[in-house]
């Protein structure tokens, strides 16, 4: 299963018959994608399933449909437990960014937390 969010509303992949997500279910190889993408971004819908017969294949064609940027952040986490967010674009975010050329994930990702939020000794615990 895969499932990604176009505007906080999930779009499920599955291979799987069972509906358990309370959304419309709609047959991958027999949907225009773009018209449900529209639905989405015009709230006509709050989400959906597509149901993949190859969900490897299906993963494959609908990556075709965006642009991909590598981009790495993080969730950065205080010795109180407290946890960091940026606002931007409206909405609440971890810090994050495009990775540089010959650039390492976890370098980008510590790069762009101390760019964006002016904090550093920054130490990577593990990958989320």
């Amino acid at each position: 299963m895969y499932k990604v969010f176009m505007n906080d509303k999930p779009i499920i992949l599955t291979d799987s018959p069972q509906n358990g997500f309370g959304f419309q279910v709609y047959d991958y190889e027999n949907v225009v994608l773009d018209e449900i993408l529209h639905k989405l971004k015009k709230d006509k819908l709050d989400g959906v399933v597509l149901f993949c017969r190859n969900l490897h294949n299906s993963w494959a064609d609908f990556q075709k449909h965006f642009k991909v940027v590598s981009a790495a952040g993080g969730l950065v986490i205080n010795d109180q437990k407290d946890f960091l967010f940026i606002f931007r674009g409206n909405r609440w975010d971890l810090p994050k960014g495009r990775i540089e050329k010959n650039e390492r994930i976890e370098t980008t990702a510590i790069r762009e937390v101390e760019e964006e939020c002016g904090i550093s000794n920054l130490r990577l615990d593990r990958f989320l």
